[in-house]
């Protein structure tokens, strides 16, 4: 194929471009007419990105709807797909959707707080320069209408993110391992699905905020001809053969970053945005660790109520989210400044920021 057309909930929204103008002129309190016009000008396509493999565009479309004959009402309805331009050899229908379209849908996702799900999928064939409509699960889905609320929080709308969309899609189609596969664990949960159990969806969102973690960092804890060496001497140290061997098994696999360290260090980039979700880190921090290790081992400290719970673990997974999403458009090239001026000007999920803060703004009684 050579081009494809994306239709995808939410993107007139995040675009903010509207084609069709409406002038209205008074005089006074006397209405004088009303001008509805859109020009080829307005329609024009707007590039996102460019590489040696495709382009992506936002496509302006106005859809003159009409009315019964004789013209009784005039209707223009505004919208913006997705255009990808394909060069070189053209892409099979697997390879279009798979390196490019649904990895542009989930960045959009990311930047809009909310999975956007694709509609429709029009394809301009290399063959004949035939276009066809594609039929696959994603698309033939019957999805549930997008609460009104969803699309006017959006936290990074097109015009925000309009001179980082390059570098940005350019970082994303490279990601890290650990940070797609927390990419995945996000977008999974963005969908908001009501069957996701609470201690499920923490279980989750730790094992997100775990992977970008060790984006960027050494997960040595020392470096390995130092740590051999110290094996090299506890192995000629053990005379018994059988409590040498036991003691190397142990051992072999220790030279690693502790998690809680990786994380700390994670929460320091992420500022000033870390403090802004959660003012008390350190609390944060604990609590987070002792949560992660009591739901995922289910051990004694569920019974003994020494971790999160109820509406405390709903606030802090909310938290731990709020952080991973705030890492993954770090990476990408969203500065912290920029992630907490974002959250300070929208709506976005803003009963769930409040009671991420809330539960962590403490004061340093309450927090010993």
């Amino acid at each position: 194929m050579t081009k494809a057309t994306v239709v995808i909930d939410g993107l007139f929204e995040w675009c903010q471009q509207n084609p069709v103008q409406e002038i209205s002129r008074f005089e006074g309190n006397k209405w004088l007419g009303t001008e509805i016009s859109a020009t080829s000008d307005a329609l024009e396509d707007i590039p996102l990105f460019s590489s040696d493999t495709a382009t992506i565009s936002l496509s302006p479309v106005v859809t003159n709807c009409g009315g019964e004959l004789p013209l009784k009402t005039v209707s223009l309805k505004s919208d913006c797909h997705l255009t990808f331009q394909f060069m070189g050899e053209p892409p099979t229908l697997s390879e279009a959707i798979n390196r490019q379209i649904v990895p542009v849908r989930d960045l959009l996702s990311l930047l809009m707080g909310f999975r956007a799900e694709i509609l429709s999928i029009s394809l301009t064939l290399a063959d004949d320069g035939s276009s066809i409509k594609v039929y696959i699960p994603f698309v033939e889905a019957n999805h549930a209408d997008l609460p009104k609320y969803a699309k006017r929080e959006m936290p990074f709308t097109f015009l925000k993110v309009r001179d980082k969309l390059q570098p940005m899609l350019e970082n994303w189609f490279s990601l890290p391992d650990d940070a797609r596969r927390a990419a995945g664990i996000l977008l999974s949960l963005l969908s908001n699905e009501r069957s996701i159990y609470l201690d499920s969806k923490f279980i989750a969102a730790a094992c997100a905020f775990e992977a970008p973690s060790r984006v960027g960092h050494d997960l040595d804890e020392e470096p390995q001809e130092q740590f051999r060496e110290k094996l090299d001497a506890i192995k000629r140290s053990i005379s018994n053969a059988h409590i040498r061997r036991w003691a190397l098994s142990k051992l072999k696999h220790t030279n690693f970053t502790p998690a809680r360290i990786l994380a700390n260090k994670m929460l320091d980039e992420l500022e000033p945005y870390a403090s802004n979700i959660v003012p008390d880190r350190q609390r944060f921090e604990m609590n987070h660790l002792n949560a992660r290790n009591a739901y995922i081992h289910h051990n004694d400290d569920l019974v003994k109520g020494t971790v999160p719970s109820g509406q405390d673990l709903r606030a802090h997974t909310e938290a731990v989210l709020f952080l991973v999403w705030g890492k993954l458009l770090n990476i990408l090239g969203i500065t912290p400044q920029e992630l907490v001026d974002t959250l300070g000007s929208s709506f976005f999920h803003w009963n769930d920021l409040h009671r991420s803060q809330k539960m962590y703004t403490a004061t340093k009684e309450e927090s010993r």
